[in-house]
């Protein structure tokens, strides 16, 4: 009975609101091409991964020569060959040897080069952290600064092997930026606008690097995006970079809470066309300002233009799950997960998200509500698969339910994950003792003794086992340690079992 009716409350949970279905719908086509011409951005990067993981390295270099093609036959393919590069993109060791036994494999070939390079980068940026410049340490710019190196070196290769690569373009556009080198940004830009001048997604870096806070003015920005308006007539999409200014001024007002505001920005930069850039900064003013059944349509907006946008992807995940929708709020995150094994982002995300529903469920725990308390630990496990805490208490509501059971598998889960956390065991204590099982409770205890030698209430708790197996000696050695540690109720039962044994 008590499971049917977590079941009955998990299944409600899957009911969407109508507020969502209505606002779920986007106002643009998910067409295959956006209305720039450009294809929709939905390149498989797991897929192209998973040939990388199976040392198919040969088929790498024909896949990732196919896209090369693509984009010398249109320029407006710059994306789709970009992508097909960021799936190397990965914030983990472990890739390390993988693309250089592929650069090991076909030394002559620049792919593999340009692969390393793009993982490179995304190590230093991982390795950097996302905050802002104040708030992290020389030892992170130090680290993002050996990762870039590692990268500008296979560039160096590719440009070498290949000239004319966007993609290595691309990547020290942004090294630059990064490292605030913008007079070989200058150079950089001025060379490959040569080689493409039809391009965005070049002047979009460089104009980002024109930002305040890298260094540049509003003015260079303007000034900039004004230069390339020529180029309109073939690439209309350049026109959103009179944008760009709007939109940073937008993000720097966000920041400030200054919410209306940050909106009629955005709103002026929608007015040189959809972007999902601009579409994602009005979902965030919205979802910021608690206004989630608004953000939901241009975060939607933004990742038909960009399907795998993971920054658009995490945000919509933090706004499913506002809006009591857990399973789409699931399903954003895996998909990050998916495009980007390692992003820190996503597991601050999954953190954020499950201790929240830890309190949602504690809330319900305290009223007696131990059907939906339990769903909510539920929950709080699949977005937080290691949070001790959520397994603490989701045994707590089944110790209540009398799941005995399951309750001991998470407590037994809980100090897996936390061999520190008192509580797990004193709770594990208490499921065992109701079956009379001292001897696995000892066994509990003295690892946690281990752990931490000085903590009197765990000699107290040890020593109540070896009490009810009937061991007074045991029991009164544990009793002693735990009032020498200064544990006042091991101190009274220390004298309490003394007069026993005498």
């Amino acid at each position: 009975m008590v499971k049917t009716k977590v079941l009955l409350f998990v299944a409600l949970m899957l009911i969407i609101p109508k507020l969502i279905l209505a606002a779920e719908k986007p106002n643009i086509t998910s067409a295959k091409y956006d209305q720039y011409g450009y294809p929709i951005r939905n390149v498989s990067t797991a897929g192209i991964r998973k040939l990388l993981i199976n040392h198919d390295f040969n088929g790498l270099n024909q896949l990732l020569d196919g896209y090369q093609r693509e984009f010398e036959n249109d320029f407006r393919y710059e994306y789709k060959l970009y992508d097909a590069y960021d799936a190397f993109s990965v914030p983990d060791p472990a890739y390390r040897n993988l693309f250089d036994a592929w650069v090991n494999q076909y030394p002559d070939f620049y792919q593999p080069y340009l692969a390393r390079a793009f993982y490179f980068e995304m190590m230093g940026w991982e390795s950097r952290g996302y905050r802002w410049a104040k708030d992290t340490s020389s030892e992170q710019f130090a680290d993002m600064k050996y990762f870039f190196q590692l990268a500008h070196q296979d560039i160096e290769v590719v440009l070498k092997l290949k000239s004319d690569s966007i993609c290595a373009y691309q990547l020290l556009i942004n090294i630059y930026r990064a490292t605030s080198a913008r007079n070989r940004n200058q150079e950089i830009i001025a060379h490959s606008l040569k080689l493409f001048p039809d391009t965005f997604m070049l002047r979009e870096s460089y104009i980002n690097g024109l930002k305040p806070r890298w260094g540049g003015s509003y003015s260079q920005m303007d000034v900039f995006a004004d230069a390339v308006q020529p180029y309109q007539i073939k690439n209309p999409r350049l026109r959103l970079l009179k944008g760009y200014s709007y939109a940073d001024k937008a993000d720097l007002v966000l920041r400030d809470k200054n919410y209306s505001k940050a909106i009629e920005l955005y709103n002026q930069a929608l007015t040189y066309g959809e972007s999902a850039y601009f579409n994602y900064g009005l979902a965030e003013c919205y979802y910021y300002s608690d206004d989630n059944a608004t953000a939901l349509p241009f975060i939607n907006k933004a990742l038909v233009l960009q399907p795998q946008y993971n920054d658009a992807l995490l945000l919509r995940s933090k706004i499913f799950y506002e809006m009591g929708d857990y399973n789409r709020s699931l399903n954003d995150l895996q998909t990050v997960t998916d495009n980007t094994p390692g992003y820190s982002l996503t597991q601050k995300t999954r953190e954020w998200i499950g201790k929240n529903l830890v309190s949602k469920g504690y809330e319900q725990y305290k009223v007696k509500k131990y059907d939906q308390a339990v769903g909510l630990y539920t929950y709080a496990i699949q977005f937080y698969p290691d949070n001790a805490e959520a397994y603490y208490w989701r045994g707590q509501a089944y110790c209540y339910q009398r799941e005995l059971q399951s309750a001991y598998d998470d407590f037994k889960q809980s100090i897996s994950l936390n061999p520190r956390y008192f509580h797990s065991y004193l709770s594990i204590d208490w499921v065992l003792a109701q079956s009379k099982q001292w001897d696995t409770i000892i066994v509990y205890w003295t690892k946690y003794i281990k752990l931490e030698p000085k903590d009197g209430r765990a000699y107290r708790e040890r020593g109540g086992a070896h009490y009810q197996k009937g061991d007074l000696k045991a029991a009164l050695a544990d009793a002693k340690r735990a009032a020498d540690l200064g544990d006042e109720e091991g101190r009274k039962q220390y004298e309490r079992l003394n007069n026993v044994v005498k």
